[in-house]
């Protein structure tokens, strides 16, 4: 874990284009509060039973959408689906989204498709700003898809979490080499995701990844090593000890047993401060999605006790 400030991440020719895309109005925004339904007691609970958990505040502008509620299988948790019209990201573009969960309460965020960043000829950066916070004993997953940037993308994901005491977060992010006119990939410009989260204040994970392949080729060592995906996962609870660690290990190899390293190669660690990590390196999506599926299956099951999750999505059926 590394104290540094956001500016010192910047890419030297998109610092100054991030400034000035924080500056105007978004193309696209999104707020969406999730609180215990109301006549549930007074701190939302009925008898012997965890709160129901509904959607009590949503804002949209532009083009930002959100589902009706799905079915998970998983009782009364609320389910939705981040939605973008249009086919994909613009140059020069930026998008805001905004999740708040009330105390004790849980809900699920997804995307419907991964996010396709277009090309960026003229060098203009696309962004999305995320801010997530999540109340005293509640829980949120988010679980986002790829990214794909097509070639000369420039983009800026930077997603900021705040956890109360007790809070439980999953989070989900990756990256597909993308998309380039002759199928080789790798040809966008520069990308880079950010993830912060801190518990009551205090900085417990930060996680930058930057990748410019026109000035530092990513399909070797350290990078993306021959592979075309990265996935990684990051839970951040209080509950989760090196014991957690050792049972995602195992689950995964129990799940995966089928998948050589061609295919795929994964770690687990533990977070500081209570919390783990997967990172993922595939050769698709689906091999990705089954790593994944397992580590966070596992951890729902086993240490939250959580019915299945249902997402409807072709790769990844149920966690």
């Amino acid at each position: 874990m590394t104290r540094t400030d956001v500016s010192a991440f910047q890419a030297p020719q998109s610092a100054g284009a991030l400034t000035r895309a924080r500056a105007r109005r978004p193309d696209g925004e999104l707020r969406l509060s999730f609180s215990a339904k109301a006549g549930a007691g007074a701190d939302g609970r009925a008898e012997g039973t965890e709160p129901e958990t509904v959607l009590t505040g949503r804002y949209r502008r532009g083009n930002s959408h959100i589902s009706s509620r799905m079915v998970t299988g998983a009782g009364d948790q609320p389910y939705y689906y981040v939605l973008a019209s249009g086919g994909g990201l613009t140059e020069g573009e930026r998008y805001t989204a905004r999740y708040e969960v009330a105390p004790s309460c849980h809900a699920t965020v997804t995307i419907n498709a991964g996010t396709y960043v277009l090309k960026c000829p003229h060098g203009e950066l696309t962004s999305q700003d995320i801010r997530i916070e999540v109340g005293e004993g509640a829980s949120f997953e988010f679980y986002q898809d790829d990214v794909i940037p097509f070639a000369t993308a420039v983009y800026r994901l930077d997603c900021q979490v705040e956890l109360a005491r007790g809070a439980r977060l999953v989070l989900s992010e990756g990256i597909s080499k993308g998309w380039t006119q002759d199928g080789a990939g790798f040809g966008f410009a520069d990308l880079g995701l950010h993830t912060q989260v801190r518990r009551e204040g205090v900085l417990v994970a930060n996680d930058y990844q930057l990748l410019m392949p026109g000035t530092d080729p990513i399909t070797g060592m350290g990078y993306f090593e021959g592979y075309e995906v990265h996935r990684q996962v990051m839970v951040v609870d209080e509950d989760v000890d090196q014991a957690t660690v050792e049972q995602a290990r195992a689950a995964i190899d129990a799940a995966c047993r089928d998948l050589g390293r061609r295919e795929a190669i994964w770690g687990v660690s533990l977070l500081g401060g209570g919390g783990m990590a997967l990172r993922v390196l595939a050769a698709g999506h689906n091999q990705a999605a089954q790593v994944v599926d397992a580590f966070v299956r596992c951890y729902r099951e086993n240490v939250c006790g959580w019915r299945p999750l249902h997402l409807r999505k072709s790769s990844e059926q149920g966690r």
